[in-house]
């Protein structure tokens, strides 16, 4: 990347990252509710217009608006971001909400790559031109993101830090985009070092939402909101729909698909569709659902200009180099061969010969 002259910019990935006192989002395990951390917990708990007092309890900790005012006049949006153009990739959020001229993205990350980062901004980028029509007046809106951390920066102790759009002398060029990175492990660390006297409110109440042992929370204390919320996950933990969906989350993460890896299936997903490989094996290579292949076929059928089946079998070199880097990928993270022929559907032999080819 290209440099400016006399400026030496120093980015937020430039420092090391560090999952020490990150939530594990393994199984549960008695005494123990999901974390909004895990995709199924935050679905539930946050992207359903019966429980938006949750989510709106979290915003008007940061906002100057009453919370039974936030409440009260909020609206859920769809999470789906409008394509401006044919082929422009459909982009999902995590959560949108709006109140006013204002919407609200809270995104939840797992993955702490510069990627997400990046993905995470355009997310908001889309948001705050959302309004600009052709021949209409360019009308962009007050946009503020929140970007929950399952993950924190070494040397780094700040659990809340504000980003927007500035010079050097801290004049703002808008007010209109506003980025608020919570790190869940500082809090966790503030928390087992300090004691719980050392915590906001809102620190409180993040740790409800993100804390997997109940007793643990509920020693904190905290308003009504935050008891409800607490009882209530409890609850939906223990509905059978719910543990399905939550073992489902696990077992993909669980088998190789940590940290970018679903992400890393999904856009290969959209390379062997292209190539016409069935869907039922690419959820075999990939580890993803044949739903979620599904999905990624309704949502992808025009930008790869896909015919109405895919059918074909066979491997051709595009499918092999989809296949090689997966593999790679996995290999990075020192997973056993046996393991990797397991999820790929390659035997070891196979396995070998295509990397001894690479």
């Amino acid at each position: 990347m290209i440099q400016l002259k006399e400026h030496d910019l120093k980015t937020l990935y430039q420092k090391t990252v560090s999952k020490k006192y990150a939530v594990d989002l393994k199984p549960l395990e008695e005494g123990e509710k999901a974390s909004i951390l895990s995709d199924t917990m935050f679905k539930t708990m946050f992207q359903n217009e019966n429980r938006l007092k949750y989510s709106c309890k979290l915003l008007s900790y940061f906002l100057e608006i009453r919370y039974e005012d936030l409440l009260a006049n909020i609206h859920l949006c769809k999470n789906e971001l409008d394509k401006k153009k044919k082929k422009e990739k459909q982009e999902r959020c995590d959560y949108v909400a709006s109140i006013d001229n204002t919407y609200f993205n809270i995104e939840v990350n797992n993955n702490s790559n510069l990627e997400s980062m990046e993905r995470n901004i355009e997310y908001l980028l889309r948001l705050y031109a959302k309004n600009v029509q052709e021949g209409k007046k360019y009308e962009y809106t007050h946009t503020i993101g929140f970007q929950l951390n399952n993950f924190s920066f070494q040397g780094e102790e700040k659990v809340f830090d504000l980003y927007t759009l500035q010079n050097e002398e801290q004049t703002l060029l808008t007010d209109k985009l506003i980025i608020i990175q919570i790190y869940v492990p500082n809090l966790r660390k503030k928390w087992y070092t300090k004691g719980k006297e050392s915590l906001l409110e809102v620190e409180k109440y993040l740790l409800a939402l993100v804390e997997r042992k109940i007793e643990d929370i509920k020693d904190l204390g905290g308003d009504e909101v935050m008891e409800e919320y607490i009882k209530e996950s409890e609850e939906v933990c223990d509905t059978e729909g719910f543990g399905e969906a939550y073992d489902k989350e696990w077992a993909l993460k669980d088998e190789g698909f940590r940290d970018g890896k679903r992400e890393l299936g999904a856009e290969i997903a959209k390379e062997l569709l292209q190539e016409g490989m069935k869907i039922e094996k690419i959820a075999s290579i990939t580890k993803l659902t044949e739903e979620e292949v599904e999905e990624i076929y309704e949502e992808e059928k025009e930008n790869l200009n896909l015919e109405e089946t895919c059918a074909t079998e066979g491997f051709g070199d595009e499918k092999k180099e989809a296949v090689i880097e997966i593999i790679k990928e996995l290999m990075k993270d020192q997973v056993p061969l046996e393991k990797i022929s397991q999820y790929t559907s390659f035997t070891i032999e196979e396995i070998n010969q295509l990397l001894k080819e690479q």
